[in-house]
């Protein structure tokens, strides 16, 4: 009796150890996550949106139904860049938050999010090799001058963004809140 529980603990102790040494080996510091979340999240969302960019929003939207891409993972990538502290990668994550709400017909999110995505792209701290070899590869600030002209966020001052505000379902609601 004895020397089964002894054995049935060897046998946990070591199911536990490989567990561990599992997760151990499979920990990725920040920036090799920022890099795994650019390389297979970010840049293949981007890729994927990019042809659509100059594209009426009817066309937009029926593309966007079929690609299967969620808000959340581009969320889940600018993540990613903050913790390692990657303004490349960063940017590229709000770019992408702003090609799916572009895709989408939502123009404030997208310029919000293209405004984000240029001051990420701003900074010149030194970046991660395969960041920024990719970033130019993919021509990632094409692409946002691109969404930004196609969007017209230059052009949209607050005479335009102050109505579109309060016909958003959420302003009365908002504005009620915070008048009184």
């Amino acid at each position: 009796m004895l020397k089964r529980w002894i054995v049935q603990a060897g046998i946990g102790l070591m199911l536990l150890g490989g567990g561990f040494s599992a997760a151990i080996a499979s920990a990725q510091t920040p920036t090799e996550q920022a890099v795994s979340s650019y390389v297979n999240v970010t840049l293949p969302a981007i890729a994927q949106m990019k042809p659509y960019i100059d594209k009426s929003a009817p066309e937009r939207a029926k593309a966007f139904a079929t690609m299967g891409l969620t808000d959340a993972m581009c969320a889940a990538a600018v993540t990613d860049a903050i913790a390692a502290r990657e303004h490349f990668a960063e940017g590229a994550g709000n770019l992408c938050g702003a090609m799916i709400a572009w895709m989408q017909n939502e123009d404030i999110y997208t310029c919000s999010r293209v405004k984000f995505s240029g001051i990420d792209f701003a900074h010149t701290e030194p970046v991660n090799a395969e960041i920024a070899k990719r970033h130019k590869a993919d021509n990632i600030l094409d692409t946002r001058l691109r969404l930004q002209k196609s969007a017209d966020c230059e052009g949209k001052t607050v005479t335009y963004w102050g109505p579109s505000v309060d016909a958003h379902p959420g302003a009365r609601c908002f504005s009620e809140k915070f008048s009184a």
